[in-house]
């Protein structure tokens, strides 16, 4: 005897598509895209203002992804607000006001943020 399973196929469901949360993700994303490609205009929706959005998230990005990665382990570190200023802000030194090569300010750098992070 042989048995015969029909596999529930319901298609496509908009409730469904409702559910999920990367669509309230997406509906964010396309409601503050349209709000300042309205107000910006061809300056936001050009090249210059692509670059310009795009080097900022990468900005935040670096700094967000590890943060993210803490939280779904489920650590926060308070620390991220206090150790990314006093890095750069080391960096921006030694590069700037002491004239010290680019590597020799990133490690003094990645120094201050190592010694902020042990305490």
């Amino acid at each position: 005897m042989s048995m015969q399973t029909k596999s529930a196929s319901k298609g496509f469901s908009l409730g469904d598509l409702a559910r999920r949360p990367e669509t309230g993700s997406l509906l964010g994303f396309v409601v503050v895209y349209v709000f300042f490609a309205v107000l910006g205009g061809a300056v936001f929706i050009g090249s210059a203002g692509w670059s310009s959005w795009l080097n900022i998230a990468a900005e935040v990005g670096i700094i967000a992804l590890p943060v993210g990665l803490l939280m779904i382990a489920g650590h926060f570190d308070f620390s991220v607000g206090s150790v990314v200023p006093a890095a750069s802000m080391m960096t921006a030194m030694l590069g700037g006001h002491y004239e010290l090569p680019a590597l020799i300010a990133i490690l003094g750098g990645l120094a201050v943020g190592l010694a902020i992070g042990f305490v």
